[in-house]
């Protein structure tokens, strides 16, 4: 291999001169981040998809009342 060949890998090596992409700006009134209350807790938001009344703690009761079926 010839000194030329090895500059002509090295130039080809180098990155590509572009600027390089701003970092995105995060707005204070972003709609993804929960308001604080005066105690400066996020407000509780309910889920998008809300269970129905009681189907949720019903089936945790259930898997702590009653053994495993592969316990048997």
């Amino acid at each position: 291999m010839t000194q030329d060949t090895t500059q002509e890998m090295t130039h080809n090596a180098a990155p590509p001169q572009t600027a390089p992409e701003p970092e995105p700006v995060i707005e204070p009134d972003d709609p993804e981040t929960p308001e604080l209350d005066p105690d400066g807790h996020p407000e509780v938001q309910p889920p998008l998809d809300p269970l129905p009344e009681g189907y949720q703690q019903e089936n945790a009761e259930t898997s702590l009342d009653q053994p495993s079926e592969s316990s048997d």
